[in-house]
């Protein structure tokens, strides 16, 4: 699947392709980044079980917030930030899609393949924040967009479950995610005030 966009100087907008189909325009590329994204997204729907639906569905939602969020943001800075989580949470979405799963290490910590061939695989743990055996450490990337995607996802169906499922029907599935985590507005306030800090 090809995604194209092109900016219209005639117009002064982003126009969007899919696999060369014409999708329409936006007033600004990040606006046209996240429409394209939904749409592929959706293109590459496939048969999958509830929990599989829950961290696809919470990889988009967190590309799109992300997307809407650098949309509105107000300084240089944060439009990076934000671009670079929502760009983050895509690409984790189409790792995923792809059949990629972290596997548990007897550390706590979570492997992942690289996506370069001949490169280390990921290994992403916890240190107060997650971090990444790679060259990006901590700074949101798919790997680690991957493990908040199915933190959330597992955060989503223990809250919204009803209840319903009967004694016959078995345990209930629990995602990948077996130790708790922080939460993830407390992880995210911590990283941004050290930002912040480093910054000031």
């Amino acid at each position: 699947m090809i995604k194209l966009i092109t900016y219209n100087r005639a117009n002064h907008d982003f126009d969007m392709f899919l696999d060369g189909a014409y999708l329409g325009s936006r007033d600004r590329h990040i606006e046209a980044e996240v429409e394209l994204d939904r749409v592929a997204f959706e293109a590459l729907a496939h048969d999958a079980g509830p929990v599989e639906l829950a961290v696809e569905g919470a990889l988009e939602r967190l590309a799109c917030d992300n997307g809407q969020h650098a949309a509105t943001a107000e300084t240089k800075d944060d439009r990076a930030y934000f671009r670079r989580a929502a760009t983050s949470f895509g690409n984790a979405l189409i790792e995923y899609k792809a059949g990629v799963r972290p596997e548990l290490l007897a550390s706590g910590a979570w492997l992942l393949p690289s996506r370069r061939p001949g490169e280390a695989p990921h290994i992403v743990r916890m240190d107060g924040d997650w971090i990444c055996s790679c060259k990006a450490g901590a700074s949101m990337h798919w790997p680690i967009a991957l493990i908040v995607g199915i933190e959330v996802a597992n955060d989503d169906m223990e809250r919204f479950d009803d209840g319903d499922v009967e004694e016959e029907d078995g345990p209930i599935i629990h995602l990948v995610l077996v130790r708790p985590a922080r939460p993830l507005g407390r992880r995210l306030a911590d990283a941004r005030a050290r930002l912040y800090t480093e910054a000031a």
